[in-house]
């Protein structure tokens, strides 16, 4: 199992309130719906289940809701549970992808605050479900889903299982190029150069893009994104959504010339012209961003371990 330790800047990508509302239809004599709250199914928004975890707090909050003419003047008790066949019902939907298929998320990767919660008499929405992932246990190569289905509601009268969003495929999109790689390199600066040499992990925030630490200044904020164009293994790098220093520029040809200017300083320096290597996985990355005493530019050898 590869560890997956993401860099500070991953973040967690979810439904927010401005996603189109999903209705479904109510069933013969007015049949009521439980569902999870902004979390689609298959036929409801799937992307919205989509993750791409913090580190700091690699979880994930979702309520219960019920979808009803009239709120219950009961509490209404409901379980959730894992669909394991929810995955195969989803790789059935895009049997024609290979690329698209998913595999079921291992239990040691992932742990519910409850199994139950309560809608109370009066509203609609649950006490919240937090589910905590451990980034430890995760492939950041593999597409992984966890399936979170609503298995039994008690106190609802005919309240039942939303036929669609009663189910939300929590899924973490795999890149082939993920994974832990070591970084040999040097980091120009005006008046603060050094050597990098350090272990790094290259996180995927969809299967064609990766985010990198900057250099040695991961820890503050500065994280790249990568992606590499297939057909001739260029790498397009800009600054990750939210980075520190943005906007960042990639120097293909060499460093900059002035503010204040740069000589190469280490033995790989012709070797940074923001390519990628797939013979030896291997990134050759020259870029940096415009500091108020001039450029600070990373050059790096990236090697997968």
């Amino acid at each position: 199992m590869k560890k997956l330790i993401l860099p500070l800047l991953a973040m967690a990508v979810f439904a927010s309130c401005d996603k189109p509302k999903v209705y479904e239809q109510l069933g013969d004599n007015g049949q009521q719906i439980v569902k999870i709250a902004d979390y689609g199914g298959m036929d409801a928004g799937f992307g919205a289940a989509n993750l791409v975890l913090d580190p700091s707090d690699p979880s994930v909050e979702f309520k219960l809701e019920i979808d009803a003419a009239h709120v219950s003047n009961k509490d209404v008790t409901v379980t959730i549970g894992v669909d394991d066949n929810g995955v195969t019902r989803y790789n059935a939907t895009v049997a024609d992808d290979p690329s698209a298929q998913y595999q079921l998320l291992g239990t040691a990767a992932y742990q519910f605050s409850s199994t139950t919660t309560v809608i109370p008499a009066g509203s609609i929405y649950s006490n919240p479900i937090t589910i905590t992932f451990n980034p430890d246990e995760i492939d950041p190569a593999l597409n992984l889903m966890l399936p979170v289905t609503i298995t039994n509601i008690n106190g609802g009268g005919n309240l039942v299982k939303a036929p669609g969003t009663g189910t939300a495929y929590f899924h973490l999109i795999g890149n082939p190029l993920a994974g832990s790689y070591h970084s040999n390199g040097w980091f120009y600066h005006p008046s603060s150069q050094r050597a990098i040499d350090e272990d790094k992990v290259l996180a995927p925030l969809s299967s064609t893009q990766l985010l990198c630490d900057l250099g040695d200044l991961g820890a503050s904020g500065y994280v790249g994104l990568f992606e590499v164009d297939e057909a001739t293994n260029h790498v397009s790098i800009s600054a990750a959504p939210g980075a520190a220093g943005a906007p960042y520029t990639q120097f293909d040809d060499g460093l900059p010339p002035d503010n204040p200017g740069y000589t190469p300083s280490w033995p790989g320096s012709a070797q940074c012209n923001n390519t990628y290597d797939p013979a030896t996985k291997t990134f050759k990355v020259r870029y940096g961003y415009m500091g108020g005493t001039g450029w600070r530019v990373t050059e790096e050898i990236i090697v997968k371990l």
